[in-house]
């Protein structure tokens, strides 16, 4: 798992150097396909390679960052994004060398109205400018408008698929979803993909697809 994290991260950083984007979202159709998974793991390759990385929880009706990195839960994004606190106050700074956790905090239903604040575009601008990469672990596109809202403001979107969990239909109109938003799906994640010996196993690969 560990290499395959670092395939995703090398095909990355070249999109990185050849478009800038900085700012990545991760998202899935429906929720248990593996996305926070691959956030965490992602940004943590990132902070292994040398690079100062945030990862953000901005799944604020089921935040999970705040258990896979052992920090508190507030204050987070939505205290941010509510006015009670700056941005970089509401960040955990060097978490693992290299690597800062922005926790979810306390958003809840409330999440879509915090997310559509001019305040979410002026954080991601000024953590631009401090970090390498900023990824944001974000809801499953179906069911609510929270990845789509996110997904407009980030630079790149990557789409985490887990194989024969939903039908081929739902995968696609999460995807037109994201489209009519405006996302730039840069690529895809397939999980537990059933091997030719007919075992299931973990394993990621990346698609990239034409920019």
């Amino acid at each position: 798992a560990a290499e395959s994290y670092r395939k995703i991260r090398a095909k990355l950083y070249v999109y990185k150097n050849e478009t800038h984007a900085k700012v990545l979202s991760v998202t899935s159709t429906t929720a248990g396909e593996g996305k926070t998974t691959l956030t965490s793991n992602l940004a943590i390759s990132f902070a292994q390679a040398g690079g100062r990385v945030l990862v953000v929880d901005a799944d604020m009706r089921h935040p999970a960052l705040q258990n896979a990195f052992q920090v508190e839960k507030q204050p987070g994004l939505a205290e941010y994004l509510d006015g009670a606190v700056g941005w970089e106050g509401a960040i955990r700074e060097n978490v693992l060398p290299g690597l800062s956790v922005m926790p979810c905090g306390s958003g809840g239903l409330r999440s879509a109205e915090l997310l559509e604040s001019p305040r979410l575009k002026t954080f991601l601008a000024q953590a631009r400018e401090k970090y390498d990469i900023v990824v944001l672990d974000t809801p499953p596109v179906l069911g609510v408008a929270d990845s789509t809202i996110l997904s407009n403001v980030t630079d790149a979107t990557i789409f985490v698929i887990q194989a024969s969990r939903n039908p081929k239909w739902l995968v696609r109109r999460a995807r037109m979803e994201l489209d009519s938003a405006g996302a730039h799906v840069i690529g895809a994640v397939l999980n537990r993909v059933r091997s030719r010996r007919g075992e299931y196993y973990y394993y990621h690969r990346y698609y990239p697809t034409k920019a």
